[in-house]
């Protein structure tokens, strides 16, 4: 298996493992909350719809983990098992990756909670299975800012059912007309509150263009080894000198020309670790042939030009060549909106080592 198809499979798996998991944790706070109001059916004794809650509440633990392994061996995010495992040390969007990381646990708590509950009581057992609400609402708000899907058409679906699910049912569970309800105004509050904060955030944040250089997508990035042992980097001295690896934000515009078939043209400013500029011309009717591609890094003006050779979905890859001999890999992940906003980051590395003539 190739890098590329690597990085391609541990991204794919990511992404499935952990709306799989959001969505269990979803169906498992809607259970918890259907059973809260005591609905009887001949049926589903209640036996079977507590073993359900439980088994779901299993399932979204286990696709959690299975999230987090394939997060940790992706080679584009790199997370070390440091940064996976404890709260705002990744260098990965920080403190929406937080978010996750805490409400992993809290979920963790809330299915053993259920394991232990004759050895706690009811009452201690009641408190800690409400926090399958913060679990929910950190899942939300950890998938929407870290997510590369979270504008798609479907997410937002997924995300926008579940909160007038959940809301829904805490109205109907809470309110006195219901079947087992009695008014609670702080905890309706606290809830309608949250909905509308979250969904505000989401509208000008994670569903607006830019998110991905806002979000701290690479702007706190890990440093090269030399400089995380305490080095200090030497300052760029020639043209053709590039520090590697080095990863950054990509913005840009994507537009479409309707010469000779079509061409997409990428048009991209590089921030954060190192600045840049990326241009790029994609023949639609290329047939799988090399798309050019030219790589300018600030501020000494070094220039690689090479081609994309890869695009599977928000994913390319390709290189290019340095005036020295160098060959630098090219691995992006990105996304466009409606409008043509480009947003995502770019990884650059080593391919070769310098030729001699």
């Amino acid at each position: 298996m190739s890098p590329a198809d690597f990085q391609t499979l541990t991204w794919d798996i990511a992404r499935v493992g952990g709306f799989t998991a959001y969505g269990l944790t979803l169906a498992s706070v809607v259970i918890g909350l259907v059973l809260s109001m005591k609905v009887k059916s001949p049926r589903f004794p209640r036996f079977v719809t507590n073993e359900l809650h439980r088994f779901v509440t299993l399932l979204a633990v286990v696709f959690m983990v299975v999230h987090g392994i394939a997060v940790a061996l992706d080679p584009f995010i790199k997370l070390g098992p440091i940064e996976l495992l404890v709260p705002f040390a990744s260098h990965y969007r920080p403190v929406w990756m937080a978010l996750g990381i805490v409400g992993g646990y809290l979920l963790l708590a809330v299915y053993l909670s259920e394991r232990i509950r004759s050895r706690i009581g009811y009452s201690w057992w009641r408190r800690l299975h409400t926090l399958a609400f913060v679990v929910y609402l950190f899942a939300t708000i950890h998938g929407l800012g870290t997510g590369t899907d979270s504008r798609t058409p479907w997410a937002i679906a997924l995300y926008g059912g579940g909160a007038l699910a959940v809301g829904g049912l805490l109205v109907y569970r809470l309110w006195p007309t219901g079947a087992v309800g009695r008014l609670r105004p702080a905890v309706l509050l606290g809830s309608a509150v949250a909905i509308v904060a979250v969904s505000a955030w989401a509208w000008r944040g994670p569903l607006a263009p830019g998110w991905a250089a806002a979000a701290g997508g690479a702007a706190t990035t890990k440093p090269p080894a030399a400089a995380a042992a305490g080095a200090v980097a030497r300052p760029v001295s020639t043209p053709e000198r590039i520090t590697l690896p080095f990863q950054s934000a990509l913005q840009g515009t994507v537009t479409q020309t309707k010469t000779d078939g079509g061409t997409l043209v990428i048009d991209g400013t590089m921030s954060g670790t190192v600045a840049g500029r990326l241009q790029a011309s994609i023949p639609l009717a290329r047939d799988g042939a090399p798309a050019p591609l030219t790589l300018t890094v600030d501020p000494s003006g070094a220039t690689c030009k090479g081609t994309l050779t890869s695009a599977r979905g928000g994913t390319l890859g390709g290189s290019c060549s340095m005036a020295d001999g160098r060959v630098l890999a090219i691995s992006m992940r990105v996304g466009v909106d409606d409008k043509g906003a480009l947003a995502g980051t770019i990884q650059v590395s080593g391919a070769g080592e310098p030729t001699t003539s």
